[in-house]
């Protein structure tokens, strides 16, 4: 096999590096969202207030 890099070569990495930035950020994401859903749960029922803007701003609720 020759040292030169393939155009399919070079598809496969550049496939493989977006998936990999793809996933990070969707795990930072997740992170954000889990901790933003927390935060509703104990200002509503720990502290007896709440944020609507907060709220909202998890998506599926």
């Amino acid at each position: 096999m020759s040292s030169t890099t393939t155009p399919v070569l070079k598809l496969v990495a550049f496939i493989d590096g977006f998936t990999e930035l793809t996933g990070k950020a969707i795990a930072w994401l997740t992170l954000a969202m889990m901790l933003t859903t927390t935060l509703v749960v104990v200002l509503r029922y720990l502290l007896g207030t709440g944020s609507i803007a907060i709220q909202e701003s998890v998506p599926g609720k």
